[in-house]
């Protein structure tokens, strides 16, 4: 009763809500009241939108109008669009990354630590520094050999392949298109790999300089020799990226080749130096070696393996 009596007297002292009340109760007074009310403002919402109805839907912006002027929009070549799509992807993609990519981190991690022990090291090379300089290309080379990231550029397309077949674009494009990511990435990667260790042994420049360049060449076949495995062994059927970046035989023969390459270069300097061969020459061999592989990988892929492309039906 007590809360009853509380609930009657705010109801009472509250007169809107009583009002509300007895017309919810369809009290004649009260229930026409509120109709009547009603309508008077549903009438004076009606006009005042009809009135300013022509104006409402066709109303216009008051900003400051500026002259058209004609302007050439900017644009990119279909190899950079595919290029561009490529560092996407990889950038997106954390297992593409740290798995196809980590051969790129890895050289820069162990050229800073040749700097660090540089005393240690020029020691060991101590009065042998022009001997044992093919040594100082052969490590830059198999530390660089990690990354293969062009050995998964054509199989992550998956079932869209068709998409990419279906573009006004050649086959050659779009090799080249899956390529260039890797050496613009892994070029870099070996100058500044050469450069440290190079300097971490205390080489003449002109040593540095042949290093840097069979670095560079060797980086070029290596992303060749990636996109032939891939093209060679496609896997478009995967249902994770890790199918394709850490299981697929693609990656996993373009990592052992590219190992097996770098480790092939050790008794090759072993060779030079059993023939007592001058650093110079040394290193103008195995410029060579890496031009001839670059060349045979670059050819293979941009010819037979365009054709294959061109075949291939998802």
């Amino acid at each position: 009763l007590s809360i009853s009596g509380r609930l009657d007297s705010f109801i009472y002292e509250v007169p809107i809500i009583a009002f509300i009340g007895s017309a919810a109760l369809f009290d004649p007074l009260p229930a026409i009241s509120f109709a009547l009310v009603s309508a008077f403002f549903a009438l004076v919402a009606f006009l005042v939108i009809s009135y300013n109805y022509n104006s409402l839907i066709t109303s216009t912006s008051k900003g400051t109008r500026v002259k058209y002027k004609e302007k050439n929009l900017a644009s990119s070549s279909v190899l950079l669009a595919i290029v561009k799509k490529e560092f996407l992807r990889f950038t997106s993609s954390a297992t593409y990354m740290l798995n196809a990519g980590l051969g790129f981190i890895m050289p820069i991690i162990l050229s800073v630590f040749g700097i660090i022990n540089m005393n240690s090291i020029q020691g060991f090379f101590v009065n042998t520094t022009n001997f044992l300089t093919p040594f100082v290309c052969v490590a830059t080379v198999v530390v660089c050999s990690m990354g293969y990231m062009s050995a998964c550029t054509v199989s992550l397309e998956g079932g869209a392949f068709w998409i990419v077949k279906s573009m006004p674009i050649s086959a050659r494009t779009l090799i080249l298109g899956k390529v260039l990511p890797q050496i613009i990435i892994s070029v870099p990667v070996q100058i500044i790999t050469g450069i440290c260790l190079s300097f971490a042994v205390g080489i003449a420049p002109i040593y540095c300089v042949l290093v840097v360049l069979v670095g560079i060449v060797m980086a070029v076949a290596f992303a060749f020799l990636g996109i032939v495995m891939n093209i060679l062994f496609p896997r478009f059927d995967y249902v994770s990226e890790a199918h394709v970046v850490k299981q697929s035989l693609a990656a996993t023969l373009t990592l052992f080749s590219q190992m097996a390459i770098g480790i092939a270069l050790v008794p090759l300097a072993i060779w030079f130096l059993h023939l007592q061969l001058s650093a110079f020459i040394s290193l103008a061999l195995m410029l060579s070696v890496a031009a001839l592989l670059a060349i045979t990988f670059a050819v293979i892929a941009l010819i037979p393996c365009a054709s294959k492309v061109e075949k291939m039906c998802i």
